[in-house]
C-alpha cells in the first residue's frame, strides 16, 4: 500500500509527517479539518485508516471530537453571544415578546427529537443548533443528545468508509492518481449535491 498517495487530507503544510508522529496533533489537525468540511474529514480519515496510515481509534476520535465542539460552539454562539446581542440592540418586543417565549417553552419539550434528525438531515444542523443556543434550550440536555447522535453518525461514516474503503483501496493502488483523483472527485460531487440540497430548501422555504 505504499504506492498510494495522501490527498486531500493534506491539510495545514504536510499532513503526512503528522502520521507517524504522535496521535495528539494528527487528532487536533482533524479537528480543524472537522470545522471546514465534515464529510471530507470524516471519510478521509476513515479511508486512511483503512489503509493503515491511521490508528482508527485516532481517526474516529479527532472527527468525532470535532464534530462535537462544532455543534456545542453553534450553540454557545448563539446563546451566550447572539441572544444578549439581539435583548441589547433590538426592541423587546422582537426578543421578549410572547413568541419567543412560546418558541422557548417548544424547545423545551421537543428539542431532542429536533437535535436527532437533525443530525441526519443534510442542512439543518446550523439553523436548529443556533436556534437551540437562542431559545436557551438547557444546555447539558443539548450536549448529551447531540453528543451521542454525533457517535452514532461518526461510527457509521467509518463503518461505511471502511466498508467501501476496503474494496477500493486495491483499486487505487493499481491506478495511483488517477484513482484517487476520480474519487476526489466523487466526494466533491457529493458535498456539492448536499449544499445544492440545502440551498433549495432555503429557497422553498423563503418563498413560503
Amino acid at each position: 500500500m505504499d504506492g498510494v498517495p495522501i490527498t486531500f487530507l493534506a491539510v495545514a503544510g504536510d499532513f503526512s509527517d503528522l502520521l507517524d508522529k504522535d496521535p495528539l496533533p494528527q487528532i487536533l489537525a482533524l479537528i480543524v479539518g472537522t470545522f471546514i468540511s465534515e464529510d471530507l474529514t470524516c471519510l478521509g480519515s476513515a479511508w486512511l485508516s483503512a489503509d493503515g496510515r491511521m490508528a482508527l481509534w485516532v481517526a474516529w476520535a479527532g472527527c468525532f471530537l470535532g464534530i462535537w465542539m462544532g455543534d456545542a460552539g453553534l450553540y454557545m454562539i448563539a446563546r451566550w453571544a447572539g441572544r444578549p446581542f439581539t435583548e441589547q440592540w433590538f426592541p423587546d418586543s422582537w426578543t421578549k415578546g410572547e413568541s419567543i417565549i412560546k418558541a422557548e417553552q417548544w424547545i423545551q419539550k421537543k428539542g431532542t427529537q429536533c437535535l436527532w434528525i437533525t443530525r441526519f438531515v443534510p442542512g439543518t444542523r446550523l439553523p436548529t443548533y443556533l436556534a437551540a443556543g437562542y431559545l436557551r434550550m438547557n444546555v447539558s440536555l443539548f450536549l448529551c443528545v447531540t453528543g451521542l447522535a454525533c457517535l452514532i453518525w461518526t461510527t457509521l461514516l467509518f463503518w461505511l468508509a471502511h466498508s467501501v474503503g476496503r474494496e477500493l483501496i486495491p483499486w487505487l493502488e493499481r491506478f495511483r492518481w488517477g484513482a484517487w483523483i476520480g474519487l476526489l472527485g466523487l466526494v466533491l460531487v457529493w458535498v456539492l449535491f448536499r449544499r445544492i440540497l440545502n440551498f433549495h430548501k432555503k429557497r422553498s422555504h423563503s418563498h413560503e
